[in-house]
């Protein structure tokens, strides 16, 4: 019987290890009905702690790169994990805004530690051969969490109060990092991965490319927290009781489980990504337009979830094409760097439109848009690398 190839072992380490982010992301989500009514808090001081798990990462992004000079990776993402855990405990024991607030942002500096090296270590261990699966697998680990959540939380802050609910997810970040901890190693070894990780600059090509990688990925992560954040609005709207609400909805986390890798594997096997990517875009689109109507809920969220997120890993294999191995841990904290400001807004905007308007779909509104900005990164990254190889190809012809 044929042996199980060690990169495969270690993606489902990290795939496990990265659950604990989208677990700790959603508690809140869970439970936020509970919270307003518990906080007297507006829908708009809602979606602002929803996202201030995302603050950090607009000054820790680039500062995060420079972790890889003094700790192996698999130190860098255990930190991050320990965070992770200690910032849901700070929320579970808080009685105000202020308290949750400073749990949320806890949670983000580990958020902003784990999405990089998590990425990083996979494009390490994957550059060249499977990457749009594995990167689609790994990203199928926070809807993963989320979905977790939304099965658990709910019901748990009803029978005990949202405390225990956001508390409860700390459990999971505690084991999320020694599982990284004690299994974890660099595919290149500990001394030479120290010399892989060390180069903190990029080229001016490579700027381009990751920063347009960067839009991409911001505008879809964004979008997803504006669904995550006001779909279950839309039902509770038309008189849906919020557990109901948030289990509909989560459909679309779990068809995710299904839709993130299996639309990496197409566009590795089939070798049209940009097919993946722009039907996806046209699903993700469709499906928020669709939500608000009535009799149309159900194939909007499958739509979403199955066809509009499987685009994921296709959108995170673009930093294995934008920068060389050597500055990967650098050009990962460019990567991020446009995802944090964008993401930590976009569900505050959602919510100031829902309080302004009174209507939810203002707040869907902004995750239309928002995934319009991933469409147009996408085919700007596309642009540059066509014009790259009609450049290169002049040079060989010329020589």
């Amino acid at each position: 019987m044929p042996s199980i190839p060690r990169r495969w072992i270690v993606l489902l380490c990290l795939f496990l290890g990265r659950t604990a982010l989208g677990v700790q992301f959603q508690s809140l989500v869970s439970v936020g009905e509970q919270v307003a009514g518990a906080l007297s808090l507006s829908y708009t001081q809602l979606g602002s702690l929803i996202g201030f798990m995302f603050l950090p990462g607009m000054v820790l992004a680039f500062p995060t790169g420079w972790l890889a000079r003094w700790m192996s990776d698999r130190a860098a993402v255990s930190l991050g994990l320990a965070f992770v855990a200690g910032g849901g405990a700070v929320a579970s024991l808080a009685g105000d805004f202020d308290g949750i607030a400073a749990g949320r942002m806890l949670t983000g500096v580990g958020f902003v530690i784990c999405s990089l090296y998590f990425t990083k270590m996979v494009a390490d261990w994957f550059a060249g051969r499977e990457i749009a699966a594995a990167m689609g697998i790994l990203a199928m680990s926070w809807p993963a969490g989320i979905a977790l959540s939304q099965m658990t939380h709910g019901w748990v802050g009803e029978a005990f109060g949202w405390q225990v609910a956001i508390g409860s997810a700390t459990v999971y970040g505690v084991a999320a990092t020694l599982l990284v901890w004690l299994t974890y190693r660099s595919p290149y070894g500990e001394s030479h991965g120290r010399a892989v990780r060390g180069q903190m600059r990029l080229t001016r090509r490579e700027w381009w490319l990751t920063g347009w990688a960067a839009l991409a990925w911001a505008g879809f992560n964004a979008a997803y927290a504006v669904y995550l954040s006001f779909s279950a609005q839309v039902l509770m709207v038309r008189g849906m009781d919020a557990v109901a609400a948030t289990a509909k909805v989560g459909i679309a986390s779990l068809l995710m489980i299904v839709s993130l890798p299996l639309g990496g594997i197409v566009a590795d096997r089939t070798g049209r990504p940009d097919t993946v990517f722009y039907g996806g875009m046209a699903a993700a689109i469709g499906g928020l337009l669709a939500l608000p109507v009535a009799g149309w809920t159900l194939a909007a969220v499958v739509a979403f979830g199955l066809i509009g997120m499987a685009p994921a890993g296709v959108i995170m294999s673009l930093t294995g094409q934008a920068m060389a191995p050597e500055r990967r841990a650098f050009g990962m904290a460019v990567f991020y760097s446009a995802m944090y400001p964008i993401t930590a807004l976009a569900p505050s905007l959602g919510g100031w439109l829902y309080d302004l308007t009174g209507k939810v779909e203002a707040a869907l509104a902004v995750g239309i848009g928002l995934f319009a900005l991933t469409v147009m990164s996408y085919a700007a990254f596309r642009l540059m690398q066509r014009r790259q190889a009609r450049a290169e190809a002049r040079e060989a012809a010329l020589g």
